[in-house]
């Protein structure tokens, strides 16, 4: 396998350029050469900040880490885009009393639902066609399985996931109990890519009418997680959103 190599893919310079002031443009008018070295610099700090989302395979770019609420959030502004969270107000949710998975109404828009969380966290309550459309505004898409499988690497290192008896008892020795943790803050795998067996399941390319999620949650126990040969894999409507279901992104030619 080869090895993986940071990439500088500046992706947030496009999307803060909207928000720049007018006035920045005006003085920089006024400025004149004195205006392409303020916009240079701010090119430079823009790719400083994002140089490190995603690392090179091959022919792709994978993102480091899990899409988060604050990545999502921007992609929505940007366009007004209404996800299936926003049309239907539902989402799946685990109910420890009744064990199962369960639809709950939530009433709110797919913003408000996530108002009051860390916005570190990962976009969850995302459909497959959702996580389609934020990797098309960045660029991008969604990996294929079998991508997945060879980013994932020969060796399994464990994010957050159920550490005990699902769903008796969550140790919590990974330092998350029963929760999702921020993307990028657990032990990445030898390509330096993150949660890649836990935090959230991930959805990839649909294989002809087959839509399926990657790699567990916070939710899996160590026997849905620890398959070295393939990762855990979980067949999905298409249309499902569920409260540890999220995505990351890959590029084709950079």
């Amino acid at each position: 396998t080869k090895k993986l190599r940071s990439t500088s893919v500046d992706l947030g310079f496009f999307v803060l350029l909207p928000s720049l002031h007018l006035s920045l443009f005006i003085h920089m008018k006024k400025l004149g050469y004195l205006s392409l070295i303020l916009l240079y610099q701010l090119v430079v700090l823009q790719c400083q900040n994002y140089e490190n989302d995603f690392v090179k395979l091959d022919h792709i770019c994978v993102q480091k880490q899990e899409v988060s609420i604050s990545e999502f959030k921007a992609f929505k502004a940007s366009n007004n885009y209404i996800s299936e969270f926003d049309n239907h107000r539902t989402g799946y949710i685990y109910s420890f009393q009744e064990e199962q998975w369960i639809p709950k109404l939530f009433g709110n828009t797919w913003v408000e639902y996530q108002k009051f969380k860390n916005e570190n966290l990962p976009a969850t309550m995302v459909s497959y066609a959702d996580a389609c459309a934020y990797c098309d505004w960045i660029g991008g898409r969604l990996p294929s399985a079998q991508e997945w499988e060879t980013f994932k690497g020969k060796e399994v290192v464990l994010g957050n996931t159920w550490e005990g008896i699902f769903p008796i008892n969550d140790k919590g020795k990974d330092g998350f109990k029963a929760e999702m943790s921020p993307v990028g803050v657990t032990l990445p795998n030898k390509y330096r890519l993150f949660d890649i067996y836990g935090n959230v399941w991930e959805w990839v390319q649909k294989e002809g009418y087959t839509t399926m999620v990657k790699g567990g949650s916070y939710l899996s126990d160590l026997k849905n997680c620890g398959d070295e040969e393939k990762a855990p894999s979980l067949r999905l409507p298409e249309n499902r959103i569920q409260i540890d279901v999220g995505f990351r992104c890959v590029l084709d030619n950079c």
